[in-house]
């Protein structure tokens, strides 16, 4: 090795201290690599977990809202079911009257339980027609179903092609099956053969196996105008401009007073297919009174029929001379004026109206049946009485000991008593009024504050 001076020597830089502090800082930016990729992976971990907590947060949050949702639910409808416990529910009445009546129907009580009688449509008729209410002309009546024969001359003398086929007995469209003569033959209002050589098809059959006899041809009923009707039937895609499907009028009474009248309406030919009806509730003076029974079809074209006085009129008359606290009168508002479709006494479907509306209905219905108590203690007949106008009997007649038994079986055996249903009538307006919300705050039964009792008065089945 050459020799270097001392001077020269400690001019020269040193190496090596500069390849250890290169090492040095070399390590150290790889340790301080590591930690930065230590901390992202912890950042991203952090986050990772903070947004699986913050979804579960939400779900958390989305389930605690859907269980006090529900819980809202149930407290509102346990105040309901107080509410409709405490004080007249129209619900609690028909569940406790559909109760009643099948207890009669299935002890054979029918000849002194007046709402077990209603069902038989040909009755009702006969009764609607003692007190001078129309009813659809009957052309020809049955015993069985077996016996029915569809003759070409059937109706003609009347000039009638339309019809409809039915049974004594059967409900919500059961039975029920409208019809047209034409130059091939009976055929349903869809276009499908109805009978063969006069006998009845098998699909048509069907429908009249699930009902009652006897069994019985009416007229087709036209609506009073094409104003608000629905449109004509259509058979084998043609329509049909003679045939147009009048609306149901249901008018729910209590002893002569209208609780309320839900007008029902059908497109096209489907008119036994209830999910196909639209409606529109109305009170006795035709105000419209909203949507009272919630998740209905509603439409808002369906107007008061123009013979409202006279349909209001019919309703109230059977009504009162049925002779129970309740009953729905159907009727059509036809060319010829109100024509009676039948009394139910127990509607079926959904009646799960409106708080405030359902203790409306109920408190009429129990007035009703204080009127009512009152008239047969003053001397009103019990049970269905009949008009002093004539009326046709469709049903067979029967001996002095069938009426005579301990439990007279069918229509003939039961008592068709005549007498002036209005003689001892009391009017819904008679009934006292109920107490001021004062006064009922002011009570108590038994220590507990008394309920604001009977809320309902006329004037709450006013539209809102």
């Amino acid at each position: 090795m050459p020799h270097v001076p001392p001077g020269l020597r400690r001019r020269i830089p040193g190496i090596g201290w500069r390849d250890r502090k290169i090492a040095f800082l070399e390590t150290r930016v790889d340790q301080l690599a590591a930690s930065r990729q230590e901390l992202q992976d912890l950042l991203s971990a952090a986050r990772t977990s903070f947004r699986e907590r913050l979804q579960q947060s939400h779900a958390e949050k989305a389930r605690l809202r859907e269980e006090l949702q529900e819980t809202q639910r149930r407290l509102e409808a346990a105040e309901e079911d107080r509410a409709r416990y405490r004080r007249s529910s129209f619900k609690a009445k028909l569940s406790s009257h559909i109760a009643a009546v099948n207890t009669a129907k299935f002890s054979g009580w029918q000849a002194t339980s007046p709402a077990t009688q209603l069902p038989f449509k040909l009755r009702s008729y006969a009764l609607a027609q003692s007190h001078g209410v129309r009813i659809p002309t009957v052309h020809r009546v049955w015993e069985r179903a077996e016996d029915i024969r569809l003759e070409d001359d059937l109706g003609s003398a009347d000039g009638v092609d339309h019809f409809v086929l039915k049974a004594d007995g059967g409900h919500s469209g059961l039975a029920v099956v409208p019809l047209r003569r034409t130059a091939h033959g009976w055929e349903t209002l869809t276009g499908h053969r109805a009978s063969k050589d006069g006998v009845l098809e098998a699909p048509v059959m069907r429908r009249l196996d699930r009902a009652r006899g006897p069994f019985f041809l009416e007229s087709f009923l036209q609506p009073e105008s094409a104003s608000g009707s629905a449109p004509g039937a259509v058979a084998d895609g043609v329509p049909d401009a003679e045939v147009r499907i009048p609306e149901d009028i249901k008018v729910y009474t209590a002893y002569g007073e209208i609780l309320q009248v839900l007008v029902m309406r059908t497109q096209g030919v489907e008119i036994m297919d209830r999910k196909s009806f639209t409606r529109r509730y109305f009170d006795a003076q035709a105000r419209c009174l909203g949507e009272v029974l919630p998740g209905a079809a509603y439409d808002d074209t369906i107007t008061a029929p123009r013979q409202w006085a006279d349909l209001m009129a019919a309703a109230r008359r059977l009504s009162v001379a049925v002779g129970t606290p309740f009953v729905r009168v159907d009727l059509y508002a036809t060319q010829d004026g109100p024509v009676l479709g039948e009394l139910t006494p127990t509607p079926g479907g959904a009646q799960e109206y409106l708080l405030d509306h359902d203790l409306a209905l109920g408190a009429a219905w129990m007035r009703a049946e204080v009127r009512l108590s009152r008239d047969i203690a003053r001397g009103r007949p019990a049970g269905t009485l009949f008009g002093p106008q004539e009326y046709t009997w469709w049903y067979p007649e029967v001996d002095a000991d069938a009426r005579d038994s301990a439990e007279p079986q069918g229509p003939s055996t039961w008592p068709r008593l005549q007498a002036e249903a209005q003689k001892h009538f009391t009017a819904p307006e008679e009934t006292g009024q109920r107490p001021t919300l004062e006064e009922s705050q002011g009570s108590t039964v038994d220590g507990v504050p008394a309920p604001h009792q009977d809320a309902a008065t006329p004037s709450a089945l006013s539209p809102r």
